[in-house]
């Protein structure tokens, strides 16, 4: 009798930590987009949708979807929207942009020679 009520208690605790965390989560997002657009508007930029973003630089909507799909390009998500900021295009134009990866590469590789000296 001790053990299913240990259990069903359990099971109640780890639906209310369930339902908190998918709440917390869901407060998250809505204050990270809301801070997100009030960066930009303090700074008077403004995150570019796919349609603009290929416009700006001169190619197909397609492209840049492939380009956001294989993550080669500089961009964000606000909910499901996936947007880009001029900002990071230009340093993706010249090439001072490198992608997540590249620069978990980049910080692994200096540790590991910073390591040996």
């Amino acid at each position: 009798m001790l053990h299913s009520d240990y259990d069903s208690k359990r099971e109640k605790l780890e639906t209310e930590i369930s339902l908190l965390r998918r709440k917390y989560e869901a407060e998250r997002d809505a204050l990270t987009t809301e801070l997100f657009i009030a960066i930009c508007e303090q700074r008077d930029v403004r995150a570019m949708n796919v349609k603009e973003c290929a416009e700006y630089l001169g190619v197909s909507e397609g492209s840049i979807r492939k380009s956001v799909a294989e993550k080669s390009i500089p961009f964000f998500r606000v909910g499901e929207s996936v947007r880009f900021s001029k900002m990071e295009l230009d340093r993706w134009k010249r090439g001072e942009w490198r992608s997540p990866m590249e620069e978990l590469a980049n910080i692994y590789l200096n540790t590991k020679r910073d390591r040996k000296k």
